[in-house]
């Protein structure tokens, strides 16, 4: 699943919004509408990742090995010269690096690359799926009800009271 157009900001931008345009309801300013099943009408997000979206992100390329891709240079004179994925990711993401640091990272693209042909070896045919390499067990305690503090004493801080609760002003109309 991909992650939601508003990057998990809209939520609190629209209540603010809300609240300078003195609506009632945050359906009225909202960004990006939900369904009943918290998906985004106007985009679909949450959805899965097409191999589309990963090719347009240089993420794929004829193979779908990542540290094994090669992708051609610009400007070649017709040469069909390669450039490992390091190299391109580098240019995509801006990065300024000595040649003695390219090259370590270009072994180390090497290893994944070996590391990736070795797991392709691997027979799974028959194995189960994992979500967790560990298997996952529950560490907490047991929960027991317990009232620490008597309800009186917590109310007698409060700025105002109402019958047996905390009175807190209203701030939404």
């Amino acid at each position: 699943f991909g992650a939601p157009p508003h990057a998990g900001m809209a939520p609190g931008i629209d209540r603010m919004v809300m609240l300078l345009t003195d609506e009632e309801k945050i359906l009225e300013v909202i960004a990006f509408p939900l369904n009943g099943n918290a998906q985004d009408l106007l985009l679909g997000a949450p959805s899965e990742v097409t191999t589309q979206q990963l090719e347009d992100v240089h993420l794929l390329g004829s193979s779908n090995s990542l540290a094994s891709r090669a992708v051609p240079v610009a400007g070649s004179k017709g040469r069909s010269e390669k450039r490992s994925t390091f190299s391109n990711a580098q240019q995509l993401n801006q990065l300024s690096l000595t040649e003695t640091e390219e090259n370590n990272m270009q072994n180390i693209f090497g290893m994944m690359k070996v590391h990736e042909e070795a797991l392709k070896k691997i027979d799974t045919e028959n194995v189960d799926e994992m979500i967790h390499v560990m298997p996952m067990t529950n560490v907490l305690r047991e929960d027991e009800r317990k009232q620490p503090f008597k309800r009186e004493s917590l109310l007698e801080s409060a700025p105002e009271r109402s019958e047996d609760s905390w009175q807190v002003p209203r701030l939404v109309k």
